[in-house]
């Protein structure tokens, strides 16, 4: 999928668009959203997503959603549509599964 591209989802009550990146800035991200010990900081990480992935609506934050569940599932529709035909497990993004993702 290249950069640049757009594909909207439905989650919750949100019709959600969302840009893809890029390769470099998802592994720059993932970089930055880890603490000194390589520990994965979900919460920075999706923080960054609403704001630089998440063309419509602007100004979504974690608090615009109503279920946690619904959280994991942008984190799943975000990594499925960066990277088409890579299965996503049900329990969340992939993307924090190592250090070096």
């Amino acid at each position: 999928m290249k950069a640049g591209q757009t594909k909207t989802v439905r989650i919750g009550r949100h019709d959600i668009t969302l840009l893809n990146p890029g390769v470099r800035w998802v592994l720059d991200t993932q970089k930055r959203c880890r603490d000194e010990t390589g520990a994965f900081d979900a919460v920075a990480y999706t923080e960054a997503i609403l704001e630089h992935c998440v063309v419509s609506p602007r100004g979504l934050t974690l608090d615009s959603f109503d279920h946690e569940e619904e959280v994991l599932e942008l984190l799943r529709s975000f990594r499925a549509f960066r990277r088409p035909g890579v299965e996503v497990a049900p329990g969340g993004s992939q993307d924090s599964g190592s250090k070096g993702s």
